[in-house]
């Protein structure tokens, strides 16, 4: 990349280093460190790095270009089911959506919980918002904003008793919405995280039906 440094002015000893080892520097100052809550009212949850020091980004042009696009290269941005309501647009922050504008690796963390008085409620409307409404609220807020994502992470954390695998992968479809959220150039591409299920004989089976719809989302249509 060609020095943006204007014409007499000195380049920076940092620019006259390979971008191979500006970018090992790169990492050494983003630290791998979850940033828990870092944005005001957002729907990130957290980041798995810290963020690069602001001095760092006040070089130049092309440091700060090279570090934005180092770090949002391996940082996961997390999004947890938490909340109990929509995610009002207007309550976003400037910093969120800068955020989800660059975000590259997005992980989503379902959580669920299918007791039996849900299953007998006669549909997923009757569920809690983080069952039926939070995936498809998320989901929208991506496509809507995050023209560069390129990875999606499932991670499912089921306390669930029962398998029940059709109903929950109804809770799965608002995903197929990501499959071409990317920038056009390549496909959005799925991964399984650290899932976290009830411990019984239910387990594999639910590990077996998820990483085969992971596989599924994968496949070109």
């Amino acid at each position: 990349m060609a020095s943006s440094t204007p014409a007499g002015m000195p380049i920076s000893p940092l620019l006259r280093l390979p971008i191979e080892l500006r970018y090992t520097i790169y990492g050494l100052l983003c630290e791998p460190s979850f940033l828990y809550y870092p944005y005001p009212n957002s729907p990130i949850t957290s980041i798995s790095l810290q963020a690069p020091p602001r001095q760092l980004l006040l070089i130049c042009k092309q440091v700060l270009s090279e570090v934005r696009s180092h770090f949002y290269g391996l940082a996961t941005f997390r999004f947890a089911a938490l909340g109990s309501s929509k995610i009002d647009r207007n309550d976003l922050s400037v910093g969120t959506i800068s955020a989800l504008q660059e975000v590259r690796k997005a992980e989503l963390i379902l959580s669920w919980n299918l007791n039996g008085k849900r299953r007998e409620a006669g549909g997923i409307e009757f569920w809690p918002f983080s069952m039926n409404g939070w995936l498809v609220d998320t989901v929208s807020l991506l496509e809507e904003y995050s023209g560069n994502l390129e990875c999606v992470i499932v991670t499912l954390h089921d306390a669930s008793r029962f398998t029940d695998w059709e109903l929950k992968r109804g809770m799965l479809e608002p995903l197929k919405a990501l499959k071409n959220c990317g920038n056009g150039e390549k496909r959005v591409r799925f991964e399984m995280g650290q899932c976290r299920l009830h411990p019984d004989d239910t387990r594999r089976e639910i590990e077996k039906h998820l990483t085969a719809y992971v596989a599924e989302l994968n496949q070109r249509e």
